[in-house]
């Protein structure tokens, strides 16, 4: 008598944790709701941070540092050569000139001079009685917010031949946006002055000097060389009193903002929906694995 072939079935082999690609699927496919308010859940959070963070808006001023110009007295074997501003201005000094436009004296002259209080802390202003709502900020609150929205680019060498420089200013959740350009434009004017004002008062105290040293010495060689020094001083201050524009020649003023700077929504949005993707992807994977091990116990 013939047996009957009994079907035989088939059982998983156990492989342990581990868990194959097409029981991945599968629990994704189970999950799959938990998964998509997830993604629902970051991407909004990630749209809210999008739109809460503050606007930017930036008004900046493209400068050349002054050219040198040579003036040469060979008499007594000196050669005079001076700028308006004095050598190596293309380098040096416009560094020295950043440097003091950041400084505390600066800044709170700048700032007092121009007014700027009640622009940068709007909250604490009453346009209307134009008054404080409860006390002035002090000039070192002012000078620390205003320091950080002022930005300087200088660079010399083979990547920056022209020694262009620049001085911008970037302006939180601004009320006036012509307020933005003609800061930037006052502060490149303000540094100018500034620095014209320094190099005339170095000559006049070198010229000084050099006129007293002049009475001390008979050594005809030794008056040469002072008579070239105080040619070059009267040179330099002659030039910086000519010259509105001492240490930086601007070429492009700086113009009121129309749009804000890019707050990269899209990428934010982006990373977020791709965040709460791998996020969920491990919860649930997670969830699948305590429960396969809670089965097996």
């Amino acid at each position: 008598m013939n047996q009957q072939s009994q079907p035989t079935q088939s059982y998983p082999i156990e492989r342990g944790d581990e868990l194959s690609l097409i029981e991945l699927w599968k629990v994704f496919v189970e999950y799959k709701i938990l998964i998509i308010i997830f993604i629902i859940l970051t991407s909004l959070g990630s749209i809210y941070y999008a739109l809460s963070l503050p606007t930017f808006y930036k008004a900046e001023v493209l400068m050349f540092p002054v050219n040198q110009g040579k003036f040469s007295s060979n008499s007594a074997g000196v050669s005079v050569v001076e700028s308006i501003v004095g050598s190596g201005v293309a380098g040096v000094e416009v560094e020295r000139a950043f440097v003091r436009l950041k400084t505390h004296n600066f800044l709170i002259s700048f700032i007092n001079g121009q007014g700027l209080k009640p622009f940068l802390f709007p909250d604490q202003w009453d346009k209307k009685n134009k008054i404080w709502v409860n006390e002035e900020p002090n000039d070192r609150e002012a000078v620390q917010f205003f320091s950080n929205m002022v930005e300087t680019y200088s660079r010399h060498g083979n990547r920056n031949p022209s020694g262009l420089t620049s001085i911008s200013v970037r302006w939180k959740n601004p009320t006036d946006l012509d307020k933005i350009s003609e800061v930037a434009n006052n502060l490149a004017k303000n540094i100018n002055e500034k620095e014209k004002g320094r190099i005339l008062l170095e000559s006049k105290k070198s010229l000084d000097f050099l006129k007293k040293e002049l009475e001390k010495t008979d050594v005809l060689y030794l008056k040469k060389i002072i008579y070239n020094l105080i040619e070059k001083q009267i040179t330099t201050s002659m030039l910086a009193k000519i010259k509105k524009e001492t240490i930086f020649e601007i070429i492009d003023p700086a113009f009121s903002p129309k749009k804000p700077e890019s707050k990269m929504t899209i990428i934010i949005i982006f990373f977020g929906v791709l965040a709460g993707l791998i996020f969920s992807i491990l919860i649930v994977i997670g969830v699948k694995f305590l429960r396969n091990r809670s089965e097996t116990l």
